[in-house]
């Protein structure tokens, strides 16, 4: 049920990056919320991801990377691994965003939005609320 629901950002633009997790918004007002590992890569090399962005002399310069990458990039795929809950989503021009559930305690990330509402629970497992 799940990636069944996510299909639902398939198409859709990134309209914006908030430097508060981060948090990305896309076009139809669903908000992706990051709070574990993350990385952005194509298909050949990591770009970056958590580390850079945890680096406080380097938060910025990531925030200003990533919503260069993003920004106007369509969602082409968008799926959750079972049982951890990884969130992978491919971008129309060969991007891959991959977050990563990191801990026993506490969610990985969540996609709100009018429609939409799953949370990564502690220890991997998403519900939809």
């Amino acid at each position: 049920m799940r990636n069944e629901t996510l299909k639902y950002l398939i198409g859709k633009k990134v309209k914006k990056i908030n430097s508060f997790l981060p948090t990305i918004i896309f076009s139809n007002g669903i908000n992706l919320s990051i709070e574990s590992m993350w990385r952005l890569r194509n298909s050949k090399y990591i770009i970056f991801g958590i580390v850079e962005y945890r680096n406080i002399e380097e938060q910025t310069k990531t925030l200003k990377q990533l919503a260069k990458a993003l920004i106007g990039k369509k969602v082409k795929d968008i799926s959750i691994s079972s049982p951890i809950s990884d969130l992978r989503i491919e971008f129309d021009d060969g991007l891959y965003l991959e977050i990563f559930c990191d801990s026993g305690l506490y969610e990985s990330w969540s996609i709100m939005g009018r429609n939409i509402n799953i949370i990564s629970m502690p220890g991997g497992c998403s519900d939809d609320i």
